[in-house]
């Protein structure tokens, strides 16, 4: 890290002596501000990268300000992308306990009325009826 701020301070324009850092008399302000400006670079390089790792995009943040901006509105997507993937998830899930619910009341029935053996024509549409019923159930948004 110190190697970086001597780094960042002689692109600046600060000369180093047996003494340290130093500067031109007069200089102080322009080399403060350009080297303020290089460890602002620095560290929105190094946001922008972790970003970038980590999958977000880094859009138009061009300035720490502007990468959290982004950042904040990439988080907020992938909260929303969770968020969606549970809720199908769990109408998937209650699709298919309704599903299995109207299965299991068509095989009640089917074993109840065909054991009577009376009406078998109407008690094999019946039976037809629910196990289309169970499909259609299924299929719901598969389209």
């Amino acid at each position: 890290m110190t190697q970086e701020i001597i780094r960042m301070a002689r692109e600046a324009g600060f000369e180093s002596n047996s003494l340290g850092m130093t500067y031109t008399s007069g200089r102080l302000p322009e080399l403060l501000k350009r080297f303020a400006a290089l460890v602002r670079a620095d560290e929105r390089n190094k946001l922008a990268s972790w970003m970038m790792a980590q999958g977000y995009a880094t859009g138009h943040g061009e300035t720490m300000e502007g990468l959290l901006e982004e950042l904040e509105r990439e988080v907020g997507f992938k909260r929303a992308e969770l968020w969606i993937k549970r809720i199908s998830e769990a109408v998937l899930t209650e699709r298919e306990a309704c599903a299995e619910k109207t299965g299991e009341f068509a095989r009640k029935w089917w074993s109840i009325h065909c054991e009577s053996n009376k009406h078998m024509e109407t008690t094999l549409k019946a039976h037809q009826d629910f196990c289309a019923l169970q499909a259609a159930v299924r299929a719901r948004g598969q389209v």
